[in-house]
């Protein structure tokens, strides 16, 4: 891309008059610079690294020293509006597939869609901006953020009900779902059949668009993620405990406690922000907001704990 169609999809102004005229690659990351990128960032120590390395250009919304006046330096009004511009432009260009679906679906399909039919960006607008760039037509793309696929793919789509049934169920534990798949048993696969209805959406889109795919692959999402527990919080192997944390989204908390109560009407269920709650009470399963990575740290830290406890005695 030449530096003066740059300077128009984001409105950046080119502070002098370089011998180069255009860039291969954009690189956030100064450490992966390669002769003829364009440098996006702030920090001059990596503006420093990225010229080092022989960049062409630097995108900034800051006052920073030039440098190199052989190479080309603009500034912008705001480096994540002009990164949304760039992508607007490049979907339009290259004609991507844009399709939106929940966070539930979106977790769901990264696991069991072929890896390289689809993307499925995430939260971090750089690292979107990365995957988009080097998209393919081919490739369908998905992302549970409204806000970013109005702004550079108004002509979005979405995710679509099955009008048919795909999956049968056969039985379902809380944790667990059996069913039927196109006459082929899948059995105790690791999904809570309340997001039974999310794969089956998603096997419709997936056959249709003929997008390889493997439900074995299926684990728990990010917004239902059972972790067993000992009375004193230490980690347990699943289903050895009477008692399981469900790390979840406080959005889903409601249908979560409904989906509880149904399947397991005998179990006593609370809701707490504090972890240490939990020793003074009676619980079969506890609900709380936070992701599995961030709970699975708190709980280790009762493991080393109680492991020093023993050792001490």
């Amino acid at each position: 891309m030449t530096f003066e169609n740059l300077s128009k999809l984001t409105h950046a102004t080119l502070l002098n008059e370089p011998f180069v005229s255009s860039f291969y690659d954009i690189v956030f990351d100064p450490a992966r610079v390669k002769r003829g990128d364009l440098f996006v960032g702030n920090d001059p120590e990596a503006i420093k690294e990225a010229v080092g390395r022989d960049a062409y250009a630097i995108l900034s919304d800051r006052r920073v020293a030039i440098l190199d006046d052989e190479i080309a330096w603009l500034r912008c009004d705001d480096i994540d509006r002009a990164l949304l511009a760039l992508l607007r432009y490049r979907v339009m260009q290259k004609d991507l597939d844009l399709c939106y679906c929940d966070e539930v679906s979106l977790e769901l399909m990264g696991q069991i869609a072929a890896k390289e039919a689809i993307h499925c960006l995430g939260a971090d607008l750089k690292t979107n901006f990365q995957t988009l760039m080097h998209a393919s037509p081919e490739q369908c793309i998905f992302s549970s953020d409204l806000a970013l696929l109005e702004k550079i793919a108004p002509a979005y789509r979405q995710i679509e009900n099955a009008p048919e049934t795909i999956l049968q169920p056969l039985k379902s534990t809380l944790f667990h779902t059996t069913f039927y798949y196109r006459g082929k048993r899948f059995e105790q696969i690791r999904l809570p059949q309340i997001f039974l209805s999310r794969v089956e959406n998603l096997l419709y889109f997936l056959e249709r668009h003929e997008i390889r795919f493997d439900l074995h692959r299926i684990d728990y999402p990010t917004q239902f993620y059972p972790i067993f527990v000992s009375r004193n919080l230490t980690l347990k192997p699943f289903g050895t405990t009477p008692q399981a944390i469900i790390a979840t989204d406080d959005k889903y908390h409601e249908s979560v406690l409904d989906y509880i109560a149904g399947t397991a009407p005998w179990a006593r269920t609370v809701c707490v922000s504090d972890l240490d709650r939990l020793k003074e009470i009676e619980f079969n399963f506890a609900i709380i907001d936070t992701t599995p990575h961030a709970l699975m740290q708190r709980l280790q830290t009762y493991q080393i704990k109680e492991q020093v406890s023993l050792f001490q005695e």
